[in-house]
């Protein structure tokens, strides 16, 4: 076999075992059912955004919100499935969603929302 297909057939293993172990720690995680969506706002106007997730049985949710900024992400005061964002200039926002089911706990991260300033 020559060194190539080695290091491939290597690569797939390494591959499998990491997506079951992934699968393993977020059979606790949440289904993203709603993404944020993008905005277009007058400077001062402001915009909401929400995202929806849902659970098995009655485990917990939490939800926190960022910002992304030239420091990199930046954790909002307000959490929940909702925030009203005015921001000054054109920024991106995500939110990660934390689960527990029991001993478990499991996260989900949303895609970005833009909102854009004009």
């Amino acid at each position: 076999m020559s060194r190539t297909r080695v290091l491939c057939v290597l690569f797939v293993i390494v591959a499998a075992i990491a997506g079951a172990s992934c699968k393993k720690r977020n059979e606790c995680a949440a289904v993203i059912t709603k993404q944020p969506g993008n905005f277009t706002i007058a400077k001062g106007e402001s915009a909401t955004l929400t995202i929806g997730a849902t659970t098995t049985g009655s485990n917990a949710v939490a939800y926190k919100w960022y910002s992304i900024g030239p420091a990199g992400s930046v954790p909002l005061p307000d959490s929940g499935p909702s925030i009203t964002v005015k921001p000054e200039k054109t920024t991106t926002y995500f939110a990660w969603i934390y689960t527990q089911c029991g001993e478990k706990r499991g996260q989900q991260i949303t895609d970005s929302a833009v909102v854009t300033v004009k």
